[in-house]
Formats: C-alpha cells, structure tokens, sequence
C-alpha cells in the first residue's frame, strides 16, 4: 500500500474547514488573557468613552462657523474659491520667471570668474601642442604596442585552441538503452554514451557490479592497467549513487479532500 503524505493544498482545505466548524475567539477589551463570551458587548472601552461623551451637537453647518479653519503657512483659508496669491502660492508662470532668472544670473557668474568653454579649452590644448586620443593612438600603433583590441584577440584564440584540446578528449557517440550498450572492448578510450535508462552496473565497470544509476547517466570507455595487463571499461562521468535505499516517487500519493472532510465526519 502507497505512502500518503499531505501536501500545502491539503492543508489548505484543512484550514477552510476548520473555520466552516469554528469562531475565533476574541480578548475582551483590555484584558490579556480573558476572553469575550455572547453575553458581553463588542464595543471598545474607547468607542463606549466616545458615544458618552459626544453629548448634542450645535454646529450650523457653515464654514463660517467652524473653527480650527484649515491652513497654509498660518495663513487660514477663507470660504469661496481662492488665488494662488490669496494662498501666499507662486504660480507656475512665478515659477519659470524664478528659473530663468536663476539661469541667466550662474551663466554670467561663470562668466565673470573667467571659466573657459569647451570650445576654449580645445583651442589651448592645440596651442600648447598637446596631441588628442587619435594621435596618441597613431603613435602607439607606428610604435608597434598593441591595443586592448589586440590582446583580446590573442587571449580569445589561445582559449578556443585550449577549449579544443580538452574537447578532444571525450568523443560523443549518442544515446541508448542499458542493454544495448557496446562491449567496453570494441569501443576507444573516450568514447562517451548516454544510458536512456536506469541501470545496474556489472562487471564491465571500473566500480564494479551492484550499483543503481538513474537514466541519462554517461559513462565512458577508459584504459584500467591491472600489472601488466590493460583492460577497456566504462566509468560512470557522474560518479556512483547506489538508489536501492531510496523511496520511488510511485510510492508516494497525495492525501486527497476528500479523505480530510473523512475527518470531521
């Protein structure tokens, strides 16, 4: 018989079920550790305090009437409509005025502290008989240094050369089932394959035989030297992990509702 176990939705209809059955119980107001029963009334102390003390009130209505006005920098706001000046508030035209004033007045204080354009800068350099990136760069290159374009180059064939190398090592020679796996003997060293199947390995394996592995395993033909004898066997690229101990997935399955509303049956 299957291993059930529960799972977040189960518990979730777990929980939904429980409040269908039961109410929350609440504090009673102010107290810690006692709870409200029907006979009490569900009003805060501070909600009681305020209905007492709210007494009759006399307010017309008005805006007039109302004290404690709004207001805007202590200046109180009058009924009717109001102006951004009658508030003490600049308006957006106010307020480009202030900009512009604000730029034209740093334009001149540039000025006047005698601070150069770009358009002046570049006209010392060249007076000076300073040299600009481009000539700079024609220099290097007539020297014969190399730019970082150059040890890019370099450094990016040195690694494809490198990455070759080792990809010579291992030959992929495809997918196919566990029993339809060549002999170790007929394949070359480093021929790889890809198990499409879960296996037990055997005797053709340098880990030797008993061991489950998973499908999609790649094993490869290497060269194991016992004295002076060499024999071709397959070793397993992702190393060996025995899952006899290990529960399946098909001998799990989920709780279902309808076994929890079983529950409160």
């Amino acid at each position: 018989m299957a291993t059930k176990f529960i799972n977040l939705n189960n518990l979730a209809t777990f929980l939904a079920k429980l409040k269908t059955l039961f109410v929350a119980k609440e504090l009673k107001t102010g107290s810690p550790n006692t709870y409200k029963v029907l006979s009490d009334n569900n009003l805060t102390d501070e909600l009681v305090t305020k209905i007492q003390n709210a007494g009759d009130s006399t307010f017309s209505g008005a805006y007039a009437d109302l004290t404690g006005k709004p207001s805007i920098g202590g200046k109180e706001i009058a009924s009717g409509n109001q102006t951004a000046a009658s508030l003490g508030l600049a308006t957006p035209a106010d307020v480009t005025t202030a900009a512009n004033n604000a730029r034209t007045g740093a334009i001149n204080d540039v000025k006047e502290l005698g601070y150069q354009t770009a358009a002046n800068v570049e006209t010392s350099i060249t007076a000076k008989g300073y040299q600009n990136a481009a000539q700079v760069n024609t220099i290097v290159t007539g020297k014969g240094y190399q730019t970082a374009a150059n040890v890019d180059a370099k450094v990016n064939a040195a690694k494809t050369e490198l990455q070759n190398a080792l990809g010579s090592a291992f030959r992929a020679k495809g997918s196919v089932a566990y029993a339809s796996l060549p002999a170790p003997a007929s394949a070359s060293k480093g021929d790889v394959w890809n198990i499409t199947d879960q296996f037990t390995t055997d005797g053709r394996f340098v880990d030797g035989s008993g061991k489950t592995l998973p499908a999609g395993t790649n094993v490869v033909a290497v060269a194991v030297t016992t004295g002076d004898t060499t024999v071709m066997k397959w070793d397993a690229l992702t190393g060996m992990i025995d899952l006899s101990g290990y529960m399946r997935k098909t001998d799990l399955t989920p709780a279902s509702d309808a076994e929890i509303d079983a529950l409160f049956a």
